[in-house]
This record gives structure tokens, sequence and C-alpha cells, in this order.
């Protein structure tokens, strides 16, 4: 892996997510780098079932990471693609990254299903172990003053607001 690799889910989830990001940067520094990986992974994965014109498309790049999510198990290394180049040093639990994309292929069989994943938090509590109640709350925090300030158009504004009003109610 190099510091490319890392910096590119770093921006991803920043462009992306912000959201997420914007909670990362309060969770231990250490912790930071397997998020950002974390989250750009998701975002690569989640958007398969939407991006694509015909399920056989999107079955076939969802086989195609699940293959080298494979390779990676296998103790191969895996170049050209940042995500996967970092998920080499920042992810380890690449079983779980399997299941998460296994429960893609629902949302190709079924998009207009509402669809809650299960990995995916197992993937989260896999990064962050005892960290894992205090992103869930810092979570839970920024919803709520969202939420209030903006209703339910609150994902619309601009990211500045949500941390203006985020770091005032922390002070």
């Amino acid at each position: 892996m190099n510091s490319e690799d890392l910096e590119y889910c770093r921006q991803s989830l920043l462009k992306n997510d912000y959201y997420h990001y914007l909670i990362s940067l309060f969770m231990p520094a250490n912790k930071r780098p397997s998020l950002w990986v974390l989250g750009a992974f998701r975002q690569v994965i989640e958007d398969i079932p939407s991006s694509v014109s015909e399920p056989a498309l999107g079955y076939m790049r969802l086989t195609w990471w699940r293959d080298q999510t494979d390779a990676l198990e296998q103790g191969g290394l895996i170049t050209g693609q940042p995500v996967l180049g970092a998920i080499q040093e920042f992810l380890p639990h690449h079983s779980l990254l399997k299941d998460f994309i296994n429960e893609q292929e629902t949302r190709i069989e079924q998009p207009d299903a509402d669809f809650q994943s299960i990995a995916y938090p197992k993937l989260l509590q896999s990064v962050l172990g005892k960290d894992l109640h205090r992103y869930q709350k810092l979570e839970n925090k920024l919803t709520e003053i969202l939420k209030a300030h903006h209703g339910t158009r609150w994902e619309n504004n601009p990211p500045f607001v949500a941390v203006r009003l985020w770091l005032k109610s922390l002070i």
C-alpha cells in the first residue's frame, strides 16, 4: 500500500460522504485510516447496483470485487486499484468484505426493496472495536442536530452548515 491509496480513500469519503468523514475526524487518529478505507469501499460497492444498466453487469462487477477480496485473503498483492491497495493494510477482515459484497446482489435483484445491511455494521465493529459506541453516539448527535435545524432536508444543505452547527453544540 502506498500513501496515495490511503489519500484516495480519504478524498473519496470527503467528497462522497462528508457526514461520515466528519465523524471520522472525531475518532482516535489510529482508527481514521481504516474508517476512510471502509467508507471508500462502501461507496464503491454500494454504487454498483445503481450504476449499471443491466443486472448482469452488476453481477460481473460484484464478482470482480469478490475475486479480489479472495486474492487478498490468500495473501495476494493487489495493485492498480487504490481502494484494494488500502484494504490490504487497513481492513484485515476480508470475509466480512465479501459478505457486504454479497448483500449488494440483493439490491440488484430487488432494486426497490428497503435494504438494511447486516454486514456493514460488522465491518464497522471490526474496525472500531471498543470505539464503536463513541462513533454511534457522534453519528446520532450529528443527525439529531441536522434534523432539528433543517428538518428532513438536512442532507441537501452545504456541509459547512452541518459542521458549524455540530461544533457549536459541542462547545
